[in-house]
């Protein structure tokens, strides 16, 4: 009897470690996009980025970026449902996503747009802190109701953009800012002749996101096996991955940005994977959130003798509010020191300094992340569930 109870405890920590570790390794990747952003501008990339003269070596660091808000939403619901299971009470759910949810909204205006007010020609931004705490608020809603009525839910809000996008939005003018809000990207929102808020984070395809993790969560139950969990995990991503592969063979449904054939093969391989991220396209999410899955079970199945290998990740991805809130700020003080000895250090750099820069930067944040961590883990404040 000990034995068995050993072994689900285990298993629960494993499954803990495994999604922290995940998110911890997508933080490092947001890291190097951030980093590129503000010390790589040698180009002004566009969304989506320019196949025919975006250097290889530059596309993908950019395009491995396309995976860090996916798995970061999909990885939210997922822990939500844990959360759940925790404390067994739906209202107390809801009520943590409705709190945490208006929280980040106004972290990402209070604290988050000071950064971007610099990095983005001093605009107002609504990024992932913003998409993930709306997301959050409508999850909350939705778990009001039964399960079939969630699905309906959540499905009406994933097609409305294709029913809606027939209507000329701009003629009805007080639906603009809702629609802008709501799925249109890029797009700008004029609050005065002097005040505009660029939305790159529109909330309705992050709502189906968040929603699909909450969905995953019975493969995380207690009373799950290992072994069943990580097939689990392999089927839903390989078939997410295989899916988004045909559609994209296809070229019509499944994302707005049609790949090109081409001689030359390494081009031809970037049109294809050159999916569309502001919104996010179906393709998109499919190959992001499925390669997130398969690397959950590889993670899951990784022997005791390798923990040390993704310890350092299991410590960022259990504080990942702080990490982001700190490393923006860590980037952009590194920028500025930089620019202060070597002039125009963003016309200057080359593109593999970038990820030295990351790495220093990534080794510098552990420390902090690591007595944070501790310190979070340690604490009874009701308020540390919130970072």
């Amino acid at each position: 009897m000990k034995k068995s109870l050993v072994k689900q405890e285990v298993s629960v920590s494993q499954r803990i470690y495994s999604i922290d570790a995940l998110r911890g390794m997508i933080m490092l990747v947001m890291l190097l996009d951030h980093v590129r952003g503000l010390f790589y501008s040698k180009k002004t990339l566009a969304y989506p980025i320019n196949v025919d003269t975006t250097e290889p070596f530059l596309f993908w660091t950019r395009w491995i970026s396309h995976f860090c808000a996916p798995i970061f939403i999909f990885l939210t619901g997922l822990a939500t449902w844990l959360y759940h299971q925790k404390y067994q009470n739906i209202q107390a759910t809801r009520l943590f996503l409705l709190k945490r949810g208006v929280f980040l909204i106004m972290l990402e205006f209070a604290v988050c747009n000071f950064y971007f007010l610099y990095y983005k020609s001093y605009t107002m931004q609504l990024q992932v802190i913003w998409a993930i705490g709306v997301s959050m608020i409508i999850l909350s809603g939705l778990l009001l109701f039964p399960r079939v009525i969630q699905l309906l839910l959540v499905i009406c809000l994933t097609v409305l953009p294709y029913i809606v996008v027939q209507i000329n939005i701009p003629d009805i003018l007080w639906l603009r800012e809702i629609w802008i809000v709501l799925y249109q990207v890029p797009a700008v929102l004029h609050l005065t002749d002097t005040i505009t808020i660029d939305v790159l984070y529109p909330v309705l395809p992050w709502i189906a996101v968040i929603y699909g993790g909450y969905l995953l969560g019975p493969v995380f139950a207690k009373n799950s096996s290992p072994s069943w969990r990580t097939r689990m995990l392999c089927a839903i991503g390989g078939a997410m991955i295989l899916i988004s592969i045909i559609l994209r063979l296809l070229n019509r449904f499944g994302d707005s940005n049609p790949w090109t054939m081409s001689a030359d093969t390494i081009r031809m391989v970037m049109s294809f994977l050159n999916f569309s991220k502001y919104p996010p396209s179906v393709d998109l999410l499919l190959i992001t959130i499925g390669t997130g899955l398969l690397l959950l079970a590889a993670i899951e199945s990784v022997s005791k003798n390798a923990n040390r290998l993704i310890s350092p990740f299991i410590v960022l991805g259990s504080v990942p509010l702080f990490f982001y809130v700190l490393h923006l700020y860590i980037i952009l003080g590194a920028y500025l020191l930089a620019d202060l000895f070597v002039g125009g250090i963003a016309r200057s750099v080359e593109l593999i300094t970038v990820w030295f820069i990351t790495l220093a930067l990534s080794l510098g944040l552990y420390p902090f992340c690591k007595r944070f961590s501790d310190l979070k883990r340690s604490s009874k404040k009701p308020w540390m569930s919130y970072l």
